[in-house]
């Protein structure tokens, strides 16, 4: 398989992960204010099914970072990785309603920028 197919896979996990954690999350309405209590509460959640899938997520996506690792500079790698923050602000956008800001925008414009560059270097 194509290390850049494991790498785009790493960055779409992640982002899934991270949507997904935050869809759950938002319904959450306290943390509680003891160690102790926050400790158990996190805990608790791992087993939500939509925690749960966002780990898992996650997880696939270390999986697929390690196989692109197996073929790609980490340095090259790590760069494209960045897409990761322009994707989850625009899915946030569409799928969890949050708002993107004129700075927003121009950071993404900059990440593609960089990634363009460093993809031609």
């Amino acid at each position: 398989m194509n290390a850049h197919i494991y790498l785009f896979s790493s960055i779409c996990f992640a982002t899934l992960g991270q949507i997904l954690l935050k869809w759950r999350i938002r319904d959450v309405i306290i943390l509680p204010s003891g160690f102790v209590e926050k400790f158990t509460f996190l805990f608790l959640l791992i087993f939500d099914p939509l925690i749960f899938l966002s780990l898992l997520a996650d997880g696939l996506a270390y999986l697929a970072w390690m196989a692109a690792l197996t073929k790609l500079e980490l340095n090259y790698a790590f760069m494209m990785s960045s897409l990761i923050f322009v994707f989850v602000i625009i899915f946030s956008r569409l799928l969890l309603n949050e708002p993107i800001s004129v700075q927003k925008i121009v950071g993404m414009l900059l990440i593609i920028l960089g990634v363009v560059i460093i993809a031609r270097g």
